[in-house]
C-alpha cells in the first residue's frame, strides 16, 4: 500500500483524515516488499531483549506492544516455573519483593504483568483455602455434651457402632 502511495500526507478533502504515521516509500516494488519482510522478521524474532523494547515498526507503529507482551509473558511463565514449589506465603513475599524492585527500577511494563500474576496467585490461594475450609467437619454444640455412662473422649456421634462408625 505504501508503494502505491495510499498514505497521503496532504488532505484532498476536508472530510478525510490525514495519515500522520506514513510508512517508508521505496522506489521499487521488490525493494518495498524486501523492506517490509525485514521489518516483519525483526518483529517476530522472539530471542532478543523484548521486555524494554520500543522498536517501532515503520509499517504499523502500534505493533511495538507485541514483543513487550511476549517478553513479559515469558517472565511470568519463568517465575511460575521457578516458584511453583514455594509455600504460599513465601511465594507471595517473593512476588511482592519483585514487584517492589520493578517499581523501584520504574519498569512499569514488568510491574503490570507481575501485579497481574500476584493478584491471580492471591485469588488461587483464597479459593483453595475456602475449599479446604468447607471440607472440614462441622462441630456442633451438642457434640460436646457430657455422657456420664460413656468413657470415650470422642463425641457420641463419633463412637464405634456395630456397622462401623456412626
Amino acid at each position: 500500500m505504501s508503494y502505491f502511495l495510499l498514505f497521503p500526507t496532504e488532505p484532498w478533502s476536508r472530510k478525510v483524515a490525514i495519515a500522520t504515521r506514513v510508512p517508508p516509500h521505496l522506489d521499487s516494488l521488490m525493494g518495498q516488499l524486501r523492506n517490509w519482510a525485514q521489518q516483519s522478521i525483526s518483529l517476530a524474532y522472539p530471542i532478543r531483549n523484548t521486555i524494554n523494547s520500543r522498536d517501532v515498526n515503520p509499517y504499523d507503529p502500534n505493533l511495538w506492544t507485541l514483543p513487550v507482551e511476549f517478553g513479559c509473558s515469558m517472565l511470568v511463565f519463568t517465575l511460575h516455573a521457578a516458584t511453583h514449589k514455594f509455600r504460599p506465603r513465601a511465594r507471595i513475599v517473593f512476588n511482592l519483593a519483585l514487584i517492589a524492585y520493578a517499581l523501584y527500577r520504574t519498569e512499569f511494563n514488568i510491574l503490570l504483568f507481575m501485579c497481574g500474576m500476584f493478584m491471580a496467585d492471591l485469588q488461587a490461594y483464597a479459593s483453595v483455602r475456602d475449599e479446604r475450609r468447607h471440607d472440614l467437619p462441622l462441630r456442633r454444640a451438642d457434640d460436646y455434651h457430657d455422657d456420664s455412662d460413656s468413657d470415650s473422649p470422642l463425641p457420641s456421634s463419633a463412637t464405634p457402632h456395630l456397622g462401623g462408625w456412626q
